[in-house]
């Protein structure tokens, strides 16, 4: 696993602050703990990126009480969870006292939703779309010009060899 140097993150978070146009519009600092990492350097940098004023941090991996506690203490901002389908044992007053909004068990159910949606678009327009069409990776892939993007990763952020 791979995690852009902090300051080249904070400098992204700083660009996308800056380019804002509503207040309504949040930006979220997204990070997760590394194999092996302890999690003061998790809790350093979404401290860090608090400081940049972030809207809400994003944290993927995370879901110890104790993990969080520490985070928390680092940043009272709101935050969301990824556990990727790990069981949850957080309580209502722990969602509450570490100030956790948002819980995303994976991403399957977005997936599924994306899956669905082009079906049910495609049976109103009178075509019924092929077994093939109807894989989340493939559609993800055409509709978002998978191929332009990772180009760009590679030849701009060196990602990807």
């Amino acid at each position: 696993m791979w995690l852009a140097p902090d300051q080249e993150q904070i400098d992204k978070l700083s660009a996308a602050l800056d380019a804002r146009r509503s207040d309504s519009f949040g930006i979220i600092a997204r990070t997760q703990i590394v194999s092996g990492e302890d999690i003061g350097a998790v809790a350093e940098r979404v401290f860090q990126y608090s400081e940049v004023g972030v809207d809400g941090i994003c944290l993927a991996g995370v879901n110890d009480p104790e993990q969080l506690e520490l985070i928390s203490k680092a940043s009272s901002k709101p935050k969301m969870l990824i556990n990727y389908g790990r069981k949850n044992t957080l309580t209502e007053e722990m969602y509450s006292r570490f100030n956790i909004k948002l819980l995303l068990n994976g991403h399957s159910p977005f997936e599924s939703s994306i899956v669905a949606t082009y079906h049910a678009l495609s049976e109103l327009s009178g075509r019924t779309p092929s077994d093939n069409e109807l894989h989340y990776k493939s559609l993800i892939g055409r509709y978002t010009e998978e191929r332009w993007f990772d180009s760009s990763l590679k030849r701009y952020l060196r990602i990807f060899g």
